[in-house]
């Protein structure tokens, strides 16, 4: 018993520490409301009036990796507080404090009680009309029933949640264009209801993804070198428009769903065969979806910008363009390329805009965020910050205090422990990001050769020459 907890609290832990790194991977470094948020379920955990915390964190998780503030994912882990008793709730909006939160947690718990105690299908909500708010507890609730499809093992509990998500959730999040989600819930619907075609098509897609690794990999490869967060500098390129006006990247297996509308838009019918082999095979479907998404104002250059990345770096490596087809339900268009191998990829240009209304519908005016967008605006690249002598500096947009460190002197950043700023009563994070008027002291042991940097530093700095010199830093240390 003592061992299977133990094992419980680690899976636990693993879910929150990703939580954690995918909050930060899309920009978000402040992540105290989060920290208060799991501070709280683990008290609830040990009242014993919280049970399902494993299931409160994947909820997180889907909501984070929707690129969601810290205030949406704290309450994405506490959407269930409702159920609890008055003084819980009391207790808990003590500690958290943040009206925020609890306002979005409130409209959750109005939003499922008219969902799960609705027997029929309802109109979809009109949620133009609705507050913000408003719709970021439908994102919750939708992520919520895709994590219980994803993870309920009892067949009639999960066709029970399948007929009511068919009902009430996909016809909601379907009408107001929720594809980001929508596809998911589709997918854990669709294999709930069909599993048998669902494994069919699953077998048949994980070993054409076997049998083409390598050159899936060398595809993909030629992209995350010059698109990836991570590396977005590693390769010197002379392909300005693209390089640096490219706010977001992805590069992703394709949804099952996604590929059993593409075999019945070729002829595929269920109803006749159960083999769905005939038609899924590399030449006939694109195995990945690429997305490169820019600034609106760049809305001009995109698709002339990715024609010169092609000219000069796909196209000899013979990555090439074949097509340029619309999805199965004609909403979305998107370039066919197909490599040397003849695996195809579909690959989507967009623009902030647009990519925030086909991804997440009604929420592209939420707070979602590119983690490098501000570093490719063309508007003010720079901000006017001051060190503690009043001394005026111009750095980078979006630099944090460890930029700032290296940008002082690169044996301040190898040293820096932390930052005061306007005045702060005590010492700040080196992942803050600066404002336009800030005032910095750096906090660091330069003076007597202490060095602190650790490899995490990489996702504490937004400029290429803070970049460059832990590289350097860590080159150093590995040759010592």
């Amino acid at each position: 018993m003592f061992k299977k907890r133990i094992d419980k609290m680690s899976t636990q832990e693993k879910l929150y520490n990703k939580l954690l790194h995918t909050a930060q991977a899309h920009g978000l470094y402040n992540k105290n409301n989060i920290t208060k948020a799991y501070d709280i379920l683990k008290i609830l955990q040990k009242k014993q009036t919280a049970t399902n915390v494993e299931h409160l964190l994947r909820v997180s998780i889907i909501i984070a990796k929707m690129g969601f503030n810290s205030e949406v994912i704290a309450a994405a882990l506490l959407h269930e507080v409702n159920l609890l008793s008055a003084e819980d709730i009391a207790f808990i909006k003590s500690y958290i404090n943040n009206l925020e939160i609890f306002n979005i947690i409130e409209f959750y718990g109005e939003l499922d009680s008219t969902i799960e105690n609705t027997t029929v299908s309802i109109k979809p909500i009109n949620l133009q009309n609705q507050s913000e708010t408003f719709k970021t507890a439908l994102y919750i609730k939708l992520a919520d029933r895709i994590d219980v499809l994803q993870n309920t093992h009892t067949p009639v509990l999960s066709l029970s949640h399948m007929s009511k998500s068919n009902k009430i959730l996909l016809e909601i999040a379907r009408e107001e264009g929720v594809r980001y989600l929508l596809d998911s819930l589709e997918n854990e619907c669709f294999r709930i209801e069909n599993p048998t075609l669902y494994d069919a098509i699953s077998v048949r897609f994980n070993q054409l993804l076997r049998t083409n690794t390598q050159t899936i990999a060398q595809t993909r490869k030629v992209f995350d070198e010059c698109f990836n967060s991570r590396n977005l500098f590693s390769k010197e390129i002379d392909l300005i428009p693209i390089k640096y006006k490219t706010i977001s990247y992805k590069f992703k297996a394709r949804k099952l769903i996604s590929i059993y509308r593409q075999l019945c838009s070729l002829g595929f019918n269920p109803d006749i065969s159960a083999d769905p082999n005939e038609y899924l095979n590399k030449y006939n479907i694109p195995l990945f979806d690429i997305t490169l998404v820019f600034n609106d104002a760049d809305n001009s250059l995109a698709m002339d910008s990715f024609i010169e990345f092609y000219k000069n770096i796909l196209h000899p490596l013979k990555i090439r363009i074949i097509d340029y087809q619309s999805v199965s339900d004609k909403s979305d268009t998107y370039l066919l390329l197909e490599d040397y191998f003849y695996c195809r990829y579909r690959l989507f240009l967009k623009t902030k805009t647009v990519y925030l209304k086909n991804t997440y519908g009604f929420g592209a005016s939420a707070n979602i965020h590119f983690r490098h967008e501000q570093m490719f605006s063309g508007v003010d690249k720079q901000i006017v910050v001051y060190d503690r002598s009043n001394t005026p500096h111009h750095i980078e947009r979006g630099s944090t205090a460890l930029d700032f460190a290296f940008y002082l002197h690169p044996d301040i950043g190898y040293c820096a422990k932390g930052a005061f700023i306007n005045n702060s009563p005590k010492i700040l994070p080196l992942y803050t990001k600066l404002e336009n008027g800030d005032f910095i002291n750096i906090i660091s042991d330069s003076q007597d050769e202490i060095y602190h940097a650790t490899i995490e530093w990489f996702e504490y700095v937004n400029t290429k020459k803070s970049t460059k010199l832990l590289i350097a830093f860590f080159l150093k240390r590995q040759n010592i």
